[in-house]
């Protein structure tokens, strides 16, 4: 009574007897899936983009009108710039800083805008 209990055999266990032995699993079903859209969707770019547009129609824009917007937008960036010196120095409130976000931001595009027109000659206009 007091030895201690003997080993039971365990049988040892074989994977080959489970139910789901040889399927391929569900997550690994999934990522191939997700794989083959992403590729389907990049080749779908590619063939977008590198395919000429038939209803776009591309112009060239007159140096006079270039230099027109140009100006244009240097008075707007002009304007903004003075609304955004206008604001006060501590940005206090949320609405402050919001504001004073979008005008920079505002500021920042009109700039690039100005630096892309400044950059050459020939400015092409795709309209749709």
């Amino acid at each position: 009574m007091l030895a201690k209990p003997g080993k039971v055999p365990q049988p040892e266990f074989q994977w080959t007897q489970k139910p789901d032995y040889g399927q391929v699993p569900l997550y690994l079903k999934r990522n191939k899936e997700r794989i083959s859209k992403e590729k389907e969707q990049f080749s779908q770019f590619l063939r977008v983009r590198e395919a000429p547009d038939a209803n776009a129609h591309v112009s060239q824009l007159s140096p006079d009108d270039r230099q027109q917007l140009i100006r244009h937008l240097k008075n707007k960036w002009g304007s903004v710039n003075t609304a955004y010196q206008g604001l006060s120095l501590t940005v206090d409130t949320a609405m402050k800083k919001i504001r004073k976000e979008a005008m920079e931001r505002e500021l920042a595009e009109i700039e690039r805008d100005i630096r892309t027109l400044e950059r050459g000659e020939v400015v092409l206009v795709v309209e749709d």
